[in-house]
Order: structure tokens, then sequence, then C-alpha cells
């Protein structure tokens, strides 16, 4: 009796997932979360202000290219 694809071993092994490095539409998705995060009212931005959407760019920019890791060599 042959197992049924979800619980056969050699079809799963031929199944990947990765999460990094992330794709460029999760990229944007984090960019974009950032911004929001850095340019809207907030318990943090009581304390720790606000930037405008533009200054919130440029800072989460910063940040990206700061935690990139650096490229893989072939």
């Amino acid at each position: 009796m042959e197992a049924p694809p979800h619980l056969d071993p050699v079809a799963s092994a031929a199944t990947t997932f990765s999460i990094w490095p992330p794709s460029q539409c999760n990229r944007n998705v984090v960019v974009n979360r950032l911004v929001k995060t850095l340019s809207a009212p907030s318990v943090l931005s009581k304390r720790y202000n606000t930037f405008s959407s533009d200054e919130a760019f440029a800072i989460t920019r910063q940040m990206e290219t700061r935690l990139s890791p650096p490229p893989l060599l072939p």
C-alpha cells in the first residue's frame, strides 16, 4: 500500500521552504510596516516622538542597509 503524498518522505524531500534571504516582496512589507510604526502616534511615540514618513523611510533604509547580510560568494 502506498503512503499518501503528504506522508511520503520522498515527496516531502522534494519540497523546500526557505525564509532567508527574504524576497523583495517581504522586504517591502517590512519596510512599509516600519515606516508606519515610526511615523504614527503610539505609546512609544509619546516617549520617543514620531517621524515624518520621509524621515521614517530614510531611517528604515539605513536599518536595512546595516542589517543586510553580505552577499553570498559563488
